[in-house]
């Protein structure tokens, strides 16, 4: 490379780095303004508690929406303020870190640890390579498959990140002798990422992060078993992912001609020979936590424990050998802090007053039990606070409890999953979805932000489709 060429890749790199220096810093002194002028300001029947509550929880909101500091630094700096701040009486260790208190954050961490010994055991490429075998020949179906493997090993991969990445991989390498445009194998690669938003929500265990935190915010009396959640769940979500699999298909077309070698799948398959004892020892596990989940109600086991169970029993030796010291090291800490701080500030809001003063402020005095009042609230604010704020788990831990302190008669479980389904179903940006944020540019998959956009406005309508259907179904089957 000439040296001219060298200082321009030098410069272009330096301005990258300030520029991204001066939007961080420039974040910064946003949120600290922020804070203090919520700390100052005479609010009127909010408690002092409260105020501090609402100036640090806004604080720590506008930090993660701008992407000042990693997410987990963050989040240890709203624990902190919220441990120093808040009178111990009102909100004490045990509901700032109510978190870790609880089996759900074991079922996370659990369910990073299972998705990676599933993706070691070649248990899902072997099923992925199978169907794509045996029923795949043309682009439409290749799409269509993307969402159907998704919302299969949802089942199987309590983990979105893995699924995704465990399929792209094996899409990447059937079609990479196939000649397709860039555009259409970027259009693949968005189907992996944006599949991932209504498989999760399937299963209780279909996204251990996201499933978690809203159940987090539900009373307890309210929180559903695994097979209700099945049960409840199950029609939302598949509405979801057809609705989005027909959109995509609409939106981006497909080429005039492609062929998939599906002997190239073959062959790989065949590579595999007959099931290993890995793969079968595997198999039996994962039978057993799937059993173990739909009978909870039965022998009264948390998922969250069972999850352990199943991921101790699967690093014992000669029955299970399937986990070493690697998967662990996959547990992102990132993730757990800032699910810890995002349920603190619910709990601590609910506690101090935070979030009745909010949904005063904010929202319609009384709701009563007007399903078509609720569902224009919600839908009014679950997509001005996912806008604003960028992050689902945000959303949940502000609308959740605000709207649970305006609605009478009806079920606590119903506002939180309609917010479920209306939150994670929707964007305009990618940054608002994480999943498709993991999935943007050369180093991910290839598509852009603009196409992503695209898709997620293009799919506005058809969420809140799906959120009204949403309440329909559970009004049929008597949650309402």
């Amino acid at each position: 490379m000439s040296v001219r060429g060298k200082w321009i890749q030098f410069w272009g790199r330096s301005t990258c780095r300030r520029g991204n220096t001066c939007r961080r810093g420039v974040g910064l002194c946003i949120a600290l303004l922020s804070c203090v002028i919520l700390w100052k300001l005479p609010l009127d029947g909010l408690s002092r508690d409260g105020q501090k509550c609402l100036a640090l929880s806004a604080m720590g909101i506008i930090l993660w929406a701008l992407e000042v500091f990693p997410l987990g630094y963050t989040a240890l700096g709203l624990l902190m303020g919220y441990s120093l701040a808040i009178n111990p009486s009102v909100a004490g260790p045990e509901v700032i870190f109510g978190f870790f208190t609880k089996p759900m954050a074991y079922m996370i961490i659990s369910g990073f640890i299972i998705a990676g010994a599933v993706r070691a055991s070649g248990l899902a490429r072997r099923l992925a390579l199978y169907l794509i075998s045996r029923y795949i020949s043309d682009y439409r179906h290749v799409i269509i498959c993307c969402y159907l493997l998704s919302y299969i090993m949802a089942v199987m991969i309590p983990q979105p990140f893995a699924r995704a990445f465990l399929i792209l991989s094996i899409m990447q390498l059937l079609l990479k002798d196939s000649g397709l445009e860039r555009k259409y194998t970027a259009n693949i690669a968005l189907a992996v990422f944006a599949a991932q938003n209504g498989a999760g929500m399937m299963v209780l265990t279909g996204d251990s992060s996201l499933n978690m935190m809203i159940l987090s915010q539900i009373p307890e009396a309210f929180r559903p078993s695994w097979g209700q959640w099945l049960f409840y769940m199950a029609v939302p979500a598949l509405l979801t992912g057809a609705c989005m699999c027909a959109l995509q298909l609409f939106l981006f077309g497909q080429p005039a001609s492609f062929c998939l070698d599906r002997g190239k799948a073959k062959e790989e398959l065949d590579k595999l020979k007959g099931l290993s004892a890995q793969e079968i020892r595997m198999m039996v596990w994962l039978l057993a936590a799937i059993g173990l989940w739909l009978t909870d109600t039965i022998h009264g086991i948390d998922i969250g424990w069972i999850s352990v169970g199943i991921t101790i029993g699967m690093a014992l030796p000669v029955i299970g050998d399937l986990i070493d010291g690697t998967q662990i090291k996959e547990v992102n800490l990132n993730t757990l802090l800032f699910l810890c701080a995002s349920m603190a500030i619910g709990n601590v809001g609910t506690k101090t007053g935070m979030s009745s003063y909010l949904a005063g402020h904010l929202l319609p005095a009384h709701l009563g039990d007007s399903l078509a009042g609720l569902f224009l609230v919600t839908a009014a604010a679950c997509i001005l606070l996912h806008l604003l704020l960028g992050s689902i788990m945000a959303v949940f831990s502000l609308a959740v409890p605000a709207l649970l302190t305006i609605t009478t008669g009806v079920s606590p479980l119903a506002v939180g999953l309609l917010v479920y389904v209306l939150t994670v179903g929707q964007w305009f940006f990618p940054y608002q979805s994480l999943s498709l944020t993991i999935g943007l540019g050369e180093g991910g998959s290839g598509y852009s932000t603009g196409t992503a956009s695209r898709f997620g406005l293009a799919y506005t309508i058809p969420s809140l489709m799906c959120g009204a259907a949403a309440l329909i179904w559970w009004q049929l089957v008597g949650l309402l």
